[in-house]
């Protein structure tokens, strides 16, 4: 299987599931207030965006396919597992720890635990580690709980801020 297959196959499945979510957003509740947007406003915007990201996938796949056909040119796809495949398993690892430690350690240590575990095998080093860790923990703290006001099982930032 050659890349642009693969980017083909990519942006084809990602349009056919855009378009069964955009469905599915159809029946969410109507709006409130008149002029207000709806439940189904977020999820659209997410949707459509997605859904233009994926055709430019597409126009890209289809355009670099017919140059690499006129060149006899075959690029082979990496495997899953490849030269990214390690950091493919952290990032699922270290997510299903986050899932498994928020209840018992709170959101923002699991938090921190998730970033540095992804970000150590990312930069190899532990200063930018714990900066990127800790920061990303503090934004995710501002947007979840502060902006959002997303009930999480807290442990150590509301006794210290």
């Amino acid at each position: 299987m050659t890349k642009n297959t693969v980017d083909l196959a990519t942006s084809v499945v990602l349009l056919g599931l855009c378009a069964f979510g955009f469905y599915l957003t159809l029946s969410f509740a109507p709006p409130v207030l008149r002029g207000y947007p709806g439940a189904a406003f977020f999820p659209q915007l997410i949707l459509v965006l997605l859904s233009v990201l994926s055709v430019c996938l597409l126009v890209r796949s289809l355009r670099r396919a017919s140059a690499d056909k006129q060149a006899g040119r075959v690029i082979p796809a990496n495997s899953p597992l490849g030269e990214n495949g390690a950091l493919f398993l952290i990032a699922v690892v270290t997510a299903i720890g986050m899932v498994v430690l928020m209840p018992i350690v709170g959101f923002e240590i699991a938090a921190f635990t998730y970033l540095a575990g992804y970000l150590y095998f990312r930069f190899r080093k532990p200063l930018p580690t714990l900066i990127g860790a800790a920061s990303g923990m503090l934004v995710l703290y501002v947007l979840f709980v502060l902006a959002l006001r997303v009930q999480l099982p807290l442990k150590f930032l509301p006794y210290y801020l």
